[in-house]
C-alpha cells in the first residue's frame, strides 16, 4: 500500500557520526561564550552560528530558551546531551545521536556495514496506520533526494535497508531509481508496521563496489499472484511480474513506445479503450484465486465504450470474450459511472458495483476489491 509523504520522516546519518541530519540540527548563538568557536572549529561547515533558534537544539546562554522541559540546560556545561547522558569530551553533545522531537529514534543503533559510508532512518508515523500488519510491503517514494544523487551507485544496486537496529536487512525492490536527480521509489517488506508505536528502519547507500541489494521475490509472498508495476516499455520488453510465480505480461493491441507514460507512483501504460491490453497468460496461480484481492491505480480519461476489453482493469479470462472474473469501470444502461467486480459461475454470475459518479475522469484513483470466495449472488 502507498506510504502517505505525510507518515514518514527522514533522519541522516553518516558513519563518522559528524552529522544528525540534513539541516543544521546543532548550533548556538552568539550570547553562548565560546560554543560557537569549539562548534566550528571541530567541524567547520556542519554547524551554523545564528540567532534565530530554528535548529532542533539550539544553545543559548539562556536555558529557558532550551527546547522546552524536555532537553537538558546546556548554557552551562557541555557535559551531557540532550537526553541527559554523559557526553565526553565536553564539545560532543548529540553530535552521534538522533532525538525524537520529530519522530526520529533516540540513539544510533550498529552499523550494517562500514563499507557502507551513509544511511538515513526512515520512521512511519503511528498515528496515519489503521490497522496493524505483518510481513507487509510498503511503499517508498523519495521525489528527489541530493544524497542519492551524489553518492549511490548509478543503478542505486548499492541501495538496501534494514529493520530498526540497523543490521538486519529486508527485503526490498527499486521500482524507479534515477541518479541525477536521486528519486527513488522502492518497495521494502517490513516485518510489522503497527498503530501502538512508530515504525523505523533504516536506507543504506553509498558503497561503490557492493553488488545488487534487491530481493524482489521475497518482497512478494506466495499470497501474491501477480504483481505488475508497469514500468517497461511494452515495445522492446515484457511486463514483469515481481513475485515468485514470473506470470509475466506481453503487450497486444499493437502498444508501442507511446503507451509508457508517467504514473501514479513511477511508469505506467495507457490504454485505447478499444484492444489495448497486457496478457499475463493462464498458469495455475492464476486460476479460481478465492478468496481474492485486486489492486490499481487507474486514470480513466472518458466513459468506456462497451466492448469486451474496454473499461476492463484486472480480468482472468478463459477464452475472448469468456471470462471467469473481473474489475472494470462501467458506464452504461445499468450502471454509471461506478466500478463493478463480476464473477462468472455456469448458470448465473457474482455482481458487485459502486456507487454511481465514483468514478473520477481525469484523476488518479487507487482501485481495490476484495471478495470473500463467496458465491452469493448480489448487485448492490
Amino acid at each position: 500500500a502507498p506510504l502517505d509523504p505525510g507518515g514518514a520522516e527522514e533522519c541522516f546519518d553518516t558513519r563518522d557520526g559528524a552529522t544528525m541530519n540534513q539541516s543544521k540540527n546543532v548550533s548556538s548563538d552568539d550570547t553562548a561564550v565560546d560554543v560557537a568557536l569549539r562548534y566550528h572549529d571541530q567541524y567547520g561547515t556542519y554547524f551554523e552560528d545564528i540567532t534565530n533558534g530554528s535548529e532542533d537544539l539550539h544553545i543559548t546562554a539562556d536555558s529557558n530558551a532550551l527546547w522546552g522541559s524536555y532537553g537538558e540546560d546546556l548554557s552551562a556545561t557541555f557535559y551531557h546531551d540532550i537526553d541527559m547522558g554523559a557526553r565526553i569530551p565536553s564539545w560532543d553533545i548529540g553530535a552521534d545521536e538522533w532525538f525524537d522531537g520529530n519522530g526520529c529514534p533516540y540513539n544510533r543503533p550498529d552499523w550494517f556495514n562500514t563499507d557502507w559510508q551513509y544511511r538515513r532512518a526512515i520512521v512511519i508515523n503511528s498515528d496515519l496506520v489503521t490497522a496493524d500488519q505483518t510481513n507487509f510491503p510498503v511503499l517508498l517514494n523519495i521525489a528527489s533526494d541530493a544524497g542519492l544523487a551524489a553518492d549511490a551507485q548509478l543503478n542505486g544496486e548499492d541501495i538496501l535497508f534494514t529493520a530498526a537496529d540497523g543490521t538486519t536487512q529486508l527485503s526490498h525492490e527499486i521500482e524507479e531509481f534515477i541518479k541525477a536527480s536521486g528519486k527513488l521509489v522502492a518497495w521494502i517488506k517490513l516485518t510489522s508496521v503497527t498503530s501502538a508505536t512508530n515504525t523505523v528502519f533504516w536506507m543504506y547507500y553509498g558503497n561503490g563496489s557492493a553488488g545488487p541489494q534487491e530481493d524482489p521475490l521475497n518482497v512478494w509472498d506466495v499470497n501474491y499472484k501477480g504483481v505488475w508495476h508497469l514500468t517497461e516499455d511494452p515495445s522492446v520488453s515484457q511486463l514483469f511480474d515481481s513475485t515468485s510465480f514470473m506470470n509475466h505480461g506481453t503487450a497486444a493491441g499493437g502498444m508501442g513506445a507511446g503507451n509508457q507514460v508517467p504514473g501514479q507512483i513511477a511508469g505506467s501504460l495507457v490504454f485505447d479503450g478499444t484492444d489495448d491490453r497486457v496478457n499475463a497468460g493462464s498458469a495455475a496461480s492464476l486460476d479460481d484465486i478465492s478468496p481474492l484481492t485486486a489492486s490499481a491505480w487507474v486514470l480513466p480519461d472518458a466513459p468506456a465504450v462497451p466492448n469486451v476489453y474496454s473499461g476492463k482493469i484486472l480480468a482472468k479470462y478463459d477464452s475472448p470474450g469468456g471470462f471467469r472474473w473481473y474489475m472494470e469501470l462501467d458506464d452504461s444502461d445499468t450502471e454509471d459511472d461506478a466500478y463493478e467486480f463480476l464473477r462468472g459461475y455456469a448458470t448465473t454470475d457474482l455482481q458487485v458495483d459502486s456507487v454511481d459518479g465514483v468514478a473520477s475522469y481525469g484523476e488518479w484513483q487507487y482501485v481495490v476489491v476484495t471478495w470473500d470466495g463467496t458465491a452469493t449472488v448480489s448487485d448492490t
